[in-house]
Formats: C-alpha cells, structure tokens, sequence
C-alpha cells in the first residue's frame, strides 16, 4: 500500500485522538471560553477539520452512483435526524415550549449552526448534513485532478473573506455545503504536500508549535491560521504511525456515536457538578466513557443499530419488511 495512504487502525487512532480533543473541548470547566481567544476557540481551529480532511487519505477505488450516494444520505441524515429529534425534545423540556412548526423544519433541513442553535437548541447536529454534502463533493470529483484543483482554488478564496461575508456564506446555504466546501480545500493540500513529501512533518511540527504559540500571545496572523489543520493534521498522521493504543483505536472506531451523544452528558454535568478542576476532570471522563458505553449498547442491539446508524438504504429496508413481519 502507497505511504500516501493510510490503515484501519491509522484511521481509528486519528479519529480517536480527534474525538478526545472534541470532547475536551466542549468541557466548560476545563476549557472555559468566557473570551474570544480561549481554549474552545483554539481547538475549533484545527480539531474538527480532521474529520475533512482524512477521507482524502483513504484509499478507494469506488465510482460515484446513485447507489454511493443513497448510502452516504442514509449514513448521516438517519442519525441526524435522529439527533435533531432528541435534541428538540430536550431543548423543548428544559424551555417548556413544544414548538414545532415549519421554521423548525426548514431549519433542520438548512442544517447550519446557526439554524440549528434556534431550532433545537444545540448546535453540534451541523456536522452530519455538512460531512454528507462534504462526501459527495469528494465522490464526484475524487477522479478528476482538474475538478480537484478548482474547487481548492474556490475553498481557498473563501478562506481570504473576512468573518462576516464567510458566516452570510456558510449560514445561508443549505445542507451544510457552505461549511463542505471551505473545507475541501484543507483536505487537497494536506494530502498532497504528505504525498510530494512523507517527511513533510518536520516541517509541520514546528509549524503548529509556532502558530500555537503566536494565538496564545495574540499575535495576527489570520491567514496563517487557515493552515492550522494542515500542520495539525500531519503531525497526528505521523503521531499515528508509530502510536497503538487499543482504547484510541476503540474511541475512534464508536467517534460518531460519541460525538453525537456526548454533548447531552456534557450539559448534565456542567449543570450537576461544581466548576472546579477535579469536578471538571471527572465531567470529561463521563462526557467522554458514558457515550462509549451507550454507542456500544446500541451496536449491540441490531434494531437499534440499524435506526441510529444504518450502513445503506437496504438495511432501512431490511428492517421496515422484518417490522411488517411482526
């Protein structure tokens, strides 16, 4: 296998340490973001776009069809769909106002951040509709280098607007393509400087000291920062060759289960515990272990893990004719 690429248990160990970093991020106590510039602030920087950018280092021989597509829809709006449900419930609970008329809808199927915080009350469902969009862009133009190099060049240029004309942009589009297609740069040209270079890590280690270091004592290189996830990425991609820890692999293998259960844990315990750092050590530790358990529940259960993570359009089907036989 080419060095370009990488393994199952490479992927899981990326996924893993990215999903820690998630979590960790979203933990009011030990990461508190009372500032523009805090530690949420800085994750988001480059944490998040790795889920963008490791498809493009996975190795496929897979042509885009109606089939592939249908597949990817069903992967990621079953469970967001779910999750917005959930999240409704909830947000309705604790607000005590049970509204769910078309703005709400249209709001789910916009699935920005924006429209989502107001709709339902959290914000973290956005990655599903945009990671899908972000999957058949890929699909359709992983086999064309001309098609490839015109969407970076467009993904880049977005990348050179101010914040205001970036958040119209990626709060009006629907489906989350905004978001998809900033993103797809990143992806190009990290895989593509690791292929021109596998060493290319020496360079990207003090690259991502040195840019840490000027967010932390404010320095402004706004630009530069667009790069985070590029010199982020390749030093966990090289961390990822030599570094085999079996409860990473375990965290990356369940991370969209705790990504998208974790945040309600995260809410409790910030409610429940005091804001100190042992209360908030332990919060993390919860945040991070209960949602594991739970996605290993589900797993477990084929009903439940057909609802909350179908693999295609057959299972759904599978399961609608297994229900009729009931």
């Amino acid at each position: 296998m080419s060095t370009c690429y990488i393994d199952r248990n490479q992927s899981e160990t990326i996924k893993g340490i990215l999903i820690l970093l998630i979590v960790f991020g979203h933990n009011h106590v030990l990461c508190p973001n009372t500032e523009i510039g805090g530690m949420m602030d800085y994750l988001y920087l480059f944490h998040i776009a790795g889920f963008f950018i490791l498809p493009f280092f996975y190795k496929t021989n897979k042509t885009i069809s109606i089939e592939h597509i249908k597949s990817l829809v069903v992967r990621n709006y079953v469970p967001y769909f779910l999750i917005c449900l959930i999240c409704w419930l909830c947000f309705s609970i604790v607000s005590k106002n049970f509204h769910f008329g078309l703005d709400v809808v249209l709001s789910i199927f916009m699935g920005t951040q924006t429209h989502l915080s107001s709709a339902v009350g959290f914000v973290f469902p956005w990655f599903l509709p945009t990671y899908c969009s972000f999957s058949i862009i890929l699909a359709c133009v992983r086999n064309n280098n001309w098609k490839m190099i015109l969407l970076t060049l467009f993904s880049i240029w977005i990348w050179t607007w101010d914040w205001g004309t970036f958040y119209v942009f990626k709060s009006s589009i629907p489906l989350g393509l905004g978001l998809a297609v900033s993103y797809f740069g990143l992806g190009y040209l990290t895989f593509y400087i690791h292929k021109f270079w596998n060493k290319s890590y020496l360079v990207a280690i003090p690259c991502f000291l040195f840019m840490s270091i000027a967010y932390w004592k404010d320095l402004s290189f706004s630009f530069l920062y667009k790069l985070f996830p590029v010199f982020f990425f390749l030093c966990i991609l090289e961390l990822s060759r030599h570094v085999d820890f079996k409860f990473v692999r375990i965290l990356g293998r369940n991370s969209l289960g705790i990504y998208l259960f974790h945040m309600f844990f995260v809410n409790i315990v910030y409610r429940v515990f005091p804001h100190n750092i042992m209360w908030g050590i332990l919060g993390f530790i919860i945040s991070l272990l209960f949602p594991l358990f739970l996605t290993f529940f589900i797993y477990r259960v084929e009903f439940f893990r057909i609802v909350f993570f179908p693999r295609d359009i057959n299972e759904l089907k599978y399961l609608l004719k297994k229900k009729k036989l009931w």
